[in-house]
């Protein structure tokens, strides 16, 4: 397929993260073919998103708590608050096989650069 990323690799990437559902077309009545996520997939798009929130809502008051001599002092007790929802979302990505899903993406992603550049 490319020259870093291999035939299986890539079919095993797909598979991991996407599936085919065969469905009918509502305005020609032909049969199609979807490409739909995963439900592990879903799950753990969904679980990024709420580990980026959880780091968003550290982050803005991180920079609101600095704008000030108090909020910078008060900031080491309110992060220890603020970073338990971000370990816990972090926790659970990684529970959904985060690791081995996003390994996923980045060789598909890799492949993808590699036919963008015409590496056959």
């Amino acid at each position: 397929m490319t020259q870093g990323v291999d035939r299986q690799q890539c079919i095993d990437a797909e598979a991991l993260l996407f599936r085919t559902l065969a469905a009918v077309d509502p305005h020609t009545g032909q049969a199609i073919c979807r490409r739909v996520e995963t439900a592990s997939y879903r799950d753990y798009q969904e679980r990024r998103a709420a580990f980026a929130d959880a780091r968003a809502t550290y982050t803005a008051a991180y920079k609101e708590a600095q704008k000030t001599a108090v909020g910078r002092r008060t900031w080491p007790q309110l992060a220890m608050t603020l970073q338990g929802p971000v370990t816990a979302a972090q926790d659970r990505l990684r529970d959904a096989g985060g690791d081995k899903l996003e390994q996923a993406e980045a060789l598909l992603e890799r492949a993808a650069t590699e036919l963008r550049q015409g590496h056959p």
